[in-house]
């Protein structure tokens, strides 16, 4: 099941990689990369309603899924359960797993080349699971 049972019970603000710093990033991104870069504190709000309230899926609903996904993360990631993000792979027919060393929920900024590596190599087919 893809619930809130497998999200770590911490608050935001309290999670390791997310320093003053980190924050503080977000806002001029947001506004850089953004459709609407005015809109950043909307976005927030309903951030926090999803991470409030999602996600929701029985695990019959994950095996319908039959488009290609490779389920990424990092191996210092502070929000969700490694062993739900196992369950997941394991629960979407032909999910990939790869877990990121030397990251955590913020991979695209800690480790950018493995990342983004990661991702070229999923879009050209060739994920493995680990």
């Amino acid at each position: 099941m893809l619930d809130r049972q497998g999200v770590r019970n911490i608050w935001i603000a309290g999670a390791p990689a997310f320093t003053p710093r980190q924050v503080t990033k977000h806002t001029p991104d947001y506004a850089r990369l953004s459709p609407t870069p005015k809109a950043f504190d909307i976005m927030a709000g309903q951030m926090g309603t999803m991470w409030a309230t999602e996600p929701n899926w029985s695990d019959a609903q994950l095996g319908t899924i039959r488009s290609p996904v490779w389920i990424v993360d990092g191996d210092h990631e502070e929000f969700i359960k490694l062993a739900h993000t196992e369950h997941i792979a394991a629960t979407i027919p032909g999910a990939g797993l790869l877990i990121l060393p030397n990251a955590s929920h913020f991979a695209p900024w800690q480790v950018p080349a493995l990342f983004n590596a990661a991702v070229l190599q999923f879009l050209d087919g060739n994920s493995a699971t680990e």
